[in-house]
Order: C-alpha cells, then sequence, then structure tokens
C-alpha cells in the first residue's frame, strides 16, 4: 500500500517547510508536482531511509527503465492454467510466458484469481500473496482511465464512473451523474 497524495504549501513568510515522506521501495517513488504562478513542473524522486533532514533538491531522480537493458522486464502479469493457493511452489515453466520471471510478478490463475510471485526456490514460483484481485468473465463493460490534451469535452465517450486526466495539467476528472 503506497501513502496517500497530499498537499503542502511553501509559507508565505518564506521560511522553510519541512515535509516527512515515507522512505521509497525499489518499486515506486513520490511524484511531485511544482505549481508555481499556473506553471507545473513534475519530479520523480527516490526518498532513502534517513533520520536526518534531507534538502528537496538533493533527491535523487526515478527514471523509466527499458525492458531492454540489463535486468529485462521490470514486472511481468503471468497466466497459470491451474489454481493458486498462500505458499504454492509453481514451477516457473508452467506460467505463461515462462521466461524472466521475477519476484513481484504477478500471476491470474484459472479460477482469475490474481496473485503475486514473493519468492523463487530452485525453478519454482513461490506465491506469497493473494492480491484480492478477481478477474471476471466477460460481461457490462466497466470503468475506464481515459486521457487527452485538455479537459474532457461534451464530445469526450465515456460512461458513467470513468475517469478522466489532463495531460497537459495532470488534472483529474470523473463522469458522473
Amino acid at each position: 500500500m503506497l501513502p496517500l497524495p497530499f498537499v503542502a504549501r511553501l509559507p508565505d513568510d518564506g521560511s522553510d517547510l519541512l515535509v516527512s515522506l515515507q522512505p521509497t521501495g525499489r518499486d515506486w517513488c513520490w511524484t511531485i508536482r511544482e505549481q508555481v504562478g499556473g506553471y507545473t513542473h513534475v519530479r520523480r524522486v527516490i526518498v532513502p531511509d534517513s533520520v536526518q533532514t534531507l534538502d528537496y533538491a538533493t533527491l535523487g531522480e526515478a527514471s523509466w527503465a527499458s525492458s531492454a537493458t540489463a535486468g529485462g522486464l521490470v514486472h511481468s502479469m503471468r497466466v497459470y492454467s491451474g489454481v493458486i493457493t498462500s505458499g504454492a511452489h509453481v514451477p516457473a515453466a508452467e506460467l505463461k510466458p515462462s521466461d524472466n520471471v521475477t519476484v513481484g510478478d504477478t500471476c491470474v490463475d484459472s479460477t482469475g484469481r490474481v496473485w503475486m510471485i514473493t519468492g523463487l526456490v530452485d525453478s519454482d514460483a513461490v506465491f506469497g500473496v493473494d492480491t484480492g484481485v478477481t478477474l471476471g468473465g466477460r460481461g457490462e463493460r466497466g470503468a475506464s482511465f481515459l486521457s487527452g490534451m485538455g479537459r474532457p469535452s461534451d464530445l469526450t465517450q465515456g460512461i458513467v464512473g470513468d475517469t478522466y486526466i489532463d495531460l497537459t495539467t495532470g488534472d483529474v476528472y470523473q463522469l458522473r451523474l
């Protein structure tokens, strides 16, 4: 579970603003939107685990890694034709796709349940986290996450519950009745 977003405003008197942030992990970073006079700058920063007060300007930047770089894919969604249970060991060769299986990958079993790989033992993937997500069969269209340049208009297609992000400002909208 990642931390919830919040707003921090610089003091009007020009003094320093002190914010406590949870240290980032290997798989996530803080996204910070700096907004000054209609201008928005986005930073994705790595926050080390430290008891010292750190200067914001010295925080390291996170960057996208190509799947072609050393280390291959960061995380993958896989499929397994059997039923997975907590603690199950499944041969990696039985997962589809079966290459580059790594801790953190998710896998959908034959019941539609989504599990996370929490360990690798020999050539087996170990499933230790039930994500609580079950994929259903074909049914009614669910809510979607839409995007575009600028605010959504009356011509923007969607159904009630859809979310829309304005890629120019980062503002998020939801279609309501």
